[in-house]
């Protein structure tokens, strides 16, 4: 019920709420509470183990580590169409994106 109001300069979209995602994602600790939190808890329940967590810079990257690490996962990433990574055969993929950032 706050007066508070949004319009994004790139897409004109409004909004009566708005998260700086910036303030979470350099907040290290915050980044993996969360991941801890949300994502491995979630990935456990479902008995999910990865063997990649794939993103892409910027947004992506902090939490895709954050995850890889807390979950022993290996890294990968894809900037300007480059790819560190080489996914074998039947290997499981988790790919990471910034949906919140990027809409």
């Amino acid at each position: 019920n706050s007066k508070f109001h949004v319009q994004t300069s790139e897409s004109g979209m409004h909004s009566d709420l708005y998260l700086n995602t910036d303030y979470i994602i350099s907040d290290v600790p915050l980044v993996e509470a969360i991941v801890k939190d949300v994502f491995v808890k979630e990935l456990n329940s479902r008995e999910i183990k990865p063997d990649w967590i794939i993103t892409y810079p910027p947004f992506g990257l902090a939490i895709a580590y954050a995850l890889a690490r807390q979950i022993g996962a290996k890294l990968g990433y894809v900037d300007k169409g480059l790819c560190n990574f080489d996914i074998k055969n039947g290997e499981k993929v988790i790919v990471v994106s910034d949906d919140i950032y990027y809409g």
